[in-house]
């Protein structure tokens, strides 16, 4: 994250094994004028079992519409605040330690979350594998069979 110091006006956080649907990269265009642009639920393909599982994001108490980790789109401005560093020195709930060193920032932001599933054509897709740290099994959410049939063209980022 040094590295992007002064050199780019937002940064996008994805992991190696999300997609995102171009019309999402469409979408992060008309959001540029927020600071923290975030989603709060997201797609999971099992590479497997050939499934999708559509999870509307945190209900527990203390993590309600809390935004998910992948996706986030973050101004260069906010990002200066947090010195360019948004994750903890440990391989932990890194998403929830970064969410919350953005919320701890003083100076006001403008912050923009979203549902994907209310966002026409727009998706985040995590795909899963025996390799990845959580199951899919593990993933709370509901069994879909349209929702990723629905995804004609995707870029990685």
């Amino acid at each position: 994250m040094q590295f992007l110091r002064g050199k780019c006006d937002n940064v996008i956080t994805t992991g190696s094994d999300d997609i995102v649907s171009d019309y999402l990269a469409e979408f992060y265009t008309g959001e540029m004028t927020a600071d923290y642009v975030a989603f709060l639920d997201c797609y999971f393909y099992d590479t497997v079992s050939n499934r999708t599982k559509y999870w509307g994001g945190y209900t527990r108490k203390d993590r309600l519409n809390e935004p998910i980790g992948a996706g986030k789109m973050i101004s260069a401005r906010l990002m200066d605040e947090i010195e360019w560093t948004p994750f903890p020195p440990i391989n932990k709930s890194l998403d929830y330690h970064f969410h919350q060193k953005l919320m701890n920032v003083k100076k006001e932001f403008f912050y923009s979350y979203h549902y994907l599933k209310d966002i026409e054509d727009a998706y985040l897709i995590d795909l899963k594998s025996p390799q990845n740290l959580n199951a899919f099994a593990s993933i709370p959410g509901k069994e879909t069979t349209n929702e990723w049939q629905k995804v004609t063209h995707y870029e990685c980022f």
